[in-house]
């Protein structure tokens, strides 16, 4: 009774104090709520204001700051929010008050868990409530002794492929087979810091990442992601429990679409191509899909499908495309003089052989260049000579599932150039890449964009490939008889090129420099083929031989 009349007789001398107006004036701990205290500690949580939490607690452990520290070092805690839940009390002097909480862990993701905070004041009409902490107010799993700690563990890295299947690049990198496939497969090595600028999470320091070719360009398909773990480990680092995983994904191999006996063919038919550097390129017309690539030297530039050349006369392919569109007839004569003068400009024959007047397939046979800058300069402008440009894959970017160059055909400016760009010199560009689909594309009637790598592994790049582009088929099966007629009579007649083998053959000039690149394109029944061997001299001499004996190699 004693009690209750003290309490009482304070109320009323606090009413008093207020000047009687009844203001909403507390008492500390007569009215309070946990739900205050557990908001304000978790807000210094999430804020990592670790003093302002131990002000929370009843009695904090004399590390009371340091665990909390060493939970977001040992997690790689980037970010923590809490929503904290419906407190209960339980006889007016203890309460749980749960919540949910979200940590960002860097490299891992969001980890989400469901935990709680005991809070107390002391006897029925104590004054303040408090957080009677202990290790499972951080997580309910935790006991003392205990820490957490992340683990990261990468699946087994999927294999390079060659088109049947067999072993290109095992998961450790490093190609097999062909010396050739070096630089196109590429290594696996120590990520760098600007492989992690590029790649981004889940890669970290120490991981292993793609160098160069397919390794590179199909690195997440390749390595997967790891599985990502966070655990409860003893105090010598043994496994308690598991909180939490993040689901990997297993490694994927790559199948390309190489042929390892054409690869193989292939290297063999360049040899050392007499010192120089060069490269070929063989493809099925039909599907786009590169059977060989070879660059030489090997492990070097890769020229094969980055070189970047003029043409030379293996462009008169795509001139005749647009003459025959326009109406020309093989059968057709035109004449063949030394040299042409336009503008000022002299353009001349190779040697400056001359012909009089001839059939205009006798003129493509011979490469004469004096008899298509006249035809192109009558009959054609530069938009012409550009749309005939563009069937053929000009302007059009290549991603057959490793970095190509852009072929290039510059509108013409003048007349001069005009003529020089109807012979692929002035500012026309090709790689050899190119080039062989210039050569499936009269096969097979139909340009396709070249793929290194089967539709699956192409759809994760997720790069939309260019559409087909098709060719009248007068026009296509025009040129296949003018390609047969080059080896038959013409530039390549004496480089030993099988029966059933037609080609072009090119001698691209360098400016002032007297050195030519010698080209060759060419396609035999489902397979095409370009050669360009830099500063090699003539295309029929040089590079229409090394086709010759990479299709002899085959049973051609």
């Amino acid at each position: 009774m004693r009690r209750s009349w003290v309490i009482a007789l304070v109320i009323t001398l606090v009413l008093v104090a207020a000047g009687g107006t009844g203001a909403a004036l507390v008492l500390p701990g007569l009215r309070a709520r946990p739900d205050p205290v557990a908001g304000q500690f978790l807000d210094a949580w999430a804020r990592s204001d670790y003093a302002a939490m131990r002000q929370l607690v009843s009695l904090p452990p004399a590390d009371f700051a340091e665990q909390y520290k060493r939970m977001a070092t040992d997690l790689g805690v980037s970010r923590a929010r809490f929503a904290l839940g419906q407190v209960r009390t339980r006889g007016g002097t203890r309460a749980t008050a749960p919540f949910t909480a979200t940590l960002s862990l860097r490299g891992f993701g969001n980890w989400t868990y469901q935990g709680a905070l005991e809070l107390s004041k002391p006897g029925r009409f104590g004054r303040d409530w408090r957080v009677d902490w202990s290790p499972a107010a951080v997580h309910p799993d935790l006991a003392a002794g205990q820490r957490f700690q992340r683990e990261r563990r990468w699946p087994g890295r999927g294999s390079v492929l060659a088109q049947d299947g067999s072993v290109l690049a095992g998961p450790q990198g490093g190609a097999s087979g062909p010396a050739s496939l070096t630089a196109l497969v590429g290594s696996v090595d120590d990520v760098t810091a600007e492989d992690l600028k590029r790649l981004g999470a889940p890669y970290q320091g120490g991981d292993k990442a793609g160098r160069g070719g397919l390794e590179r360009t199909f690195e997440q398909r390749l390595a997967g992601s790891p599985t990502r773990e966070v655990q409860l480990v003893d105090a010598d680092g043994a496994r308690v429990k598991l909180l939490r995983r993040f689901g990997g994904r297993p490694g994927a191999s790559v199948r390309t679409t190489v042929d390892t006996r054409m690869q193989a063919a292939a290297e063999g038919a360049l040899g050392d191509a007499g010192g120089h550097e060069a490269a070929l390129v063989a493809l099925q017309p039909s599907t786009g899909a590169i059977r060989a690539l070879v660059s030489l030297p090997a492990g070097g530039f890769p020229r094969a499908t980055l070189g970047s050349y003029p043409p030379g006369s293996t462009f008169k392919v795509v001139t005749t495309a647009a003459l025959l569109a326009k109406g020309l007839q093989p059968s057709e004569h035109v004449t063949c003089p030394k040299q042409v003068k336009l503008g000022g400009v002299t353009i001349q024959n190779f040697e400056q052989e001359q012909l009089g007047s001839i059939p205009f397939s006798v003129a493509f046979a011979k490469s004469c260049n004096t008899a298509f800058v006249q035809l192109a300069t009558q009959r054609l402008s530069g938009a012409d000579l550009a749309q005939a440009a563009s069937r053929f894959g000009f302007g059009v970017g290549l991603a057959p599932g490793v970095t190509a160059a852009t072929s290039h055909f510059p509108l013409p400016q003048s007349s001069p150039e005009l003529a020089m760009s109807a012979f692929g010199q002035a500012r026309v560009t090709a790689s050899p890449l190119e080039m062989a689909t210039v050569a499936a594309t009269v096969q097979s009637g139909t340009w396709r964009a070249p793929k290194l790598v089967d539709d699956d592994a192409l759809a994760s790049l997720k790069t939309e490939q260019p559409a087909p582009r098709t060719l009248d088929p007068g026009v296509a099966g025009t040129l296949r008889t003018l390609m047969q007629q080059v080896v038959s009579s013409g530039t390549a007649a004496g480089a030993g090129l099988p029966a059933g083998v037609a080609g072009k053959t090119g001698t691209a000039e360098l400016g002032s420099d007297p050195a030519t690149h010698a080209w060759f394109i060419a396609f035999h029944d489902d397979l095409a083929v370009a050669v360009v061997v830099e500063k090699g001299g003539v295309g029929g001499e040089v590079a229409a031989p090394v086709a010759a004996r990479f299709f002899k190699s085959l049973g051609a």
